[in-house]
């Protein structure tokens, strides 16, 4: 935050500023804190267990704080991320956010960055199973388009795949049991 000279460009909100120092201000106070300020509005993240494109960021900034032990040590001496670490830490940072009764999560076992850019019929065709699963089991979830659609005063749905079954921590089938999953059908398309 301090490199980047966020504290002073005018998008902190008057509730963070006095968190506008040096390791105190994070990015992930920043939803928490719009959650806080607006809480009759729904707040939906989607997102995918190993995007790509966060890692890449997220491995800037460790290399960034790591920039003399990468000098002295080389690149295998900085903790940088894996799918399951990267994974690991989405799913806490959820874990933080589910707190608060607007917020919904829809994850998506992938490496794809963003869904919401494409066409009507892959968002359709995307699934917490993956980006192509057009609901190939009605156990995959809700199709990601459903998801997006007004719920009238309902709060969306926690959406991953496979919520029920016994697998590994941190792989593409797995959804952390903290949080509070819920098994969405899917109908095929016609």
């Amino acid at each position: 935050m301090e490199f980047w000279g966020v504290c002073q460009s005018g998008v902190v909100p008057e509730e963070l500023k006095p968190e506008c120092t040096p390791d105190r201000l994070v990015m992930t106070d920043f939803p928490e804190t719009t959650m806080q300020l607006f809480p009759s509005v729904r707040y939906m993240m989607i997102g995918s267990k190993f995007d790509q494109v966060q890692m890449a960021f997220g491995d800037f900034v460790i290399v960034f704080d790591y920039l003399w032990t990468l000098l002295w040590k080389g690149i295998d001496s900085i903790p940088l991320f894996s799918n399951a670490t990267f994974y690991e830490q989405l799913s806490g940072d959820l874990l933080v956010y589910s707190a608060y009764k607007q917020f919904s999560a829809y994850l998506v076992g992938a490496k794809q960055h963003t869904y919401t850019i494409w066409p009507l019929y892959f968002i359709r065709s995307t699934t917490p199973a993956g980006p192509f699963d057009d609901c190939s089991s009605p156990y995959v979830g809700e199709r990601l388009l459903e998801w997006l659609s007004p719920h009238s005063e309902e709060k969306a749905s926690y959406q991953c795949y496979n919520t029920e079954e016994d697998a590994p921590n941190w792989t593409a089938h797995y959804c952390d049991h903290m949080l509070p999953w819920q098994v969405g059908r899917c109908e095929p398309s016609n």
